[in-house]
């Protein structure tokens, strides 16, 4: 990555607070705190809450993670029965101190609506987009997140959730702080190589079944704040296919692969490396020859896939296994999970 790259990335926080200032998205926050122009959500509407919401119910576990990071947590009523992380939601879950509100990507309005919090955080999906219709017609406080495609999005959503609990210096802090990270992790990267590198998702549905990060998503950002080349080329999430990895590009140099498995062992990676060497569509492929393929799995696979504020842990994770050699006496590890974090002893 040059340097004008490293740097829009460093410089993404005063940009999205400057089009959030000029532009469509125009907050209002009074001094008072009587009323408040809140938060413009992804369908344009501008919300007014009489007070600072008391009461949070977050839909996905991403939302649930952003709320913690800028200290609304206490707040929360109810989350997806997905949001398994900090350990404190999972324990008041476990308590029914906090009501599990459905999958993330199927909220149970009825549940939502019982708690009668005072402002809702709903993720755009399709589904998320029908409960918001209905919880808005219904008059409830809700807000319908950005979709969280890129770092920018995790910015931006950031900013509304923090606008909407009449907040502005927890989310320039966290921004800040995030930026730091990623900035870190960019300078380091500049010394490495350029490996081309395929972030997996789909593992243990099949061969067939593996999709990726392709451009225009937060992990082709993390691929390419780590100097590397992300060998899907097409926008979005993508099933691999065989027609991809023919290409001299598709065809990846590393595959770090995010597995759903709470527990990861020996034996579950020798399976599946059994599985890629005996497909004729990833056998040829550089990483599979070479066995430089990764497995992240629990907590390690949450921070790869969830569009939230820890999103800087992968990045200083994916620098470590994509440029190993930029790490004194360091060699990745074939498969990490919960205690991935000792990985940066030392070494950050």
């Amino acid at each position: 990555m040059n340097l004008d790259s490293r740097q829009k990335i460093v410089a993404t926080l005063a940009v999205i607070v400057a089009v959030m200032m000029v532009g469509s998205y125009v907050f209002v926050l009074s001094t008072e705190a009587e009323e408040y122009e809140g938060a413009v959500d992804a369908m344009g509407n501008r919300l007014t809450f009489d007070s600072v919401p008391d009461t949070i119910v977050s839909t996905a576990p991403s939302v649930t993670e952003s709320i913690h990071a800028l200290g609304y947590e206490s707040k929360l009523v109810g989350v997806s029965q997905n949001c398994d992380y900090p350990q404190s939601v999972s324990d008041r879950i476990d308590d029914e101190e906090l009501k599990a509100v459905g999958p993330y990507n199927k909220p149970n309005k009825e549940e939502i609506m019982d708690l009668e919090a005072d402002v809702v955080f709903i993720t755009n999906t399709a589904d998320g987009t029908e409960v918001y219709n209905h919880l808005k017609n219904a008059e409830e406080k809700v807000v319908l997140l950005h979709q969280e495609e890129t770092i920018q999005d995790i910015y931006l959503n950031l900013i509304v959730i923090a606008k909407s609990m009449q907040d502005e210096d927890s989310t320039a802090d966290v921004q800040q702080d995030m930026a730091q990270t990623f900035n870190e992790v960019s300078e380091r990267a500049a010394d490495g190589g350029n490996p081309k590198v395929m972030l997996n998702l789909g593992f243990g549905w099949g061969m067939e079944s593996v999709f990726s990060f392709g451009s225009n998503t937060f992990g082709d950002d993390v691929v390419q704040m780590v100097n590397g080349t992300n060998a899907v080329e097409a926008s979005g999430f993508n099933v691999i296919t065989e027609e991809m990895l023919g290409t001299d590009k598709g065809n990846p140099d590393i595959i770090i692969a995010m597995v759903q498995d709470v527990e990861f062992t020996q034996s579950d990676y020798d399976y599946y490396m059994s599985q890629l060497q005996g497909d004729p569509m990833w056998s040829n492929t550089t990483a599979v020859q070479n066995e430089d393929v990764y497995f992240f799995y629990d907590r390690a696979a949450s921070i790869s896939q969830r569009a939230s504020v820890d999103l800087t842990d992968f990045a200083m994770l994916s620098l470590m296994y994509t440029q190993p050699q930029l790490f004194e006496d360091f060699t990745p590890p074939k498969y990490i999970g919960n205690d991935y974090a000792d990985l940066f002893d030392g070494h950050w």
